[in-house]
């Protein structure tokens, strides 16, 4: 079974993903360090020099390789439910979890590790602020699709409910 972890930039999708990996003895996969893998530089080197839609068609493209792996719990990017009908895709292959949190602790995560995301590093905290009012509402119609929403998970009872799910 496939475990898609999704959520906002910030929401902890690979710390979770991480602790619920172990608690289900699953492999850990986060697509970002596998895009990194593929493509030889950072993702904010990617985004830098190819631009938003190459960095998405490729986040497609390792969605899907991912797909065919079993017993893995996967940390997509924040933005990867919302492009090319990866929600979809997820929802078919897998069971989907999403992270869900606090608007002003998002921001907070965020501005304290804006230099590592792409679409943030030269913003000011007020415009990450509003980044993130603004981008929540467009991507949560996304991430409401999810088969279970969590806020502060307990790894130990989000497995019971996939295990529920997958029956």
């Amino acid at each position: 079974m496939i475990i898609w972890i999704i959520g906002f930039p910030g929401s902890g999708k690979s710390t979770f993903g991480r602790v619920l990996a172990k608690e289900a003895n699953y492999s850990f996969i986060d697509t970002d360090d596998n895009i990194e893998e593929e493509v030889g530089c950072s993702i904010k080197d990617f985004f830098a020099n190819y631009g938003e839609e190459i960095f998405r068609k490729k986040e497609t493209e390792i969605l899907q390789k991912s797909a065919i792996l079993k017993d893995v719990v996967i940390a997509t990017g924040g933005g990867t439910p919302c492009f090319n009908n990866n929600m979809e895709f997820m929802n078919q292959t897998g069971i989907t979890i999403y992270l869900k949190m606090d608007d002003d602790e998002l921001t907070e995560r965020l501005i304290r590790g804006k230099s590592k995301r792409p679409l943030i590093a030269d913003k000011s905290d007020d415009e990450i602020k509003h980044y993130v009012e603004l981008n929540i509402k467009g991507r949560e119609k996304f991430y409401n699709m999810a088969k279970i929403s969590a806020i502060k998970p307990n790894p130990s009872l989000i497995l019971r409910a996939v295990q529920l799910f997958s029956k």
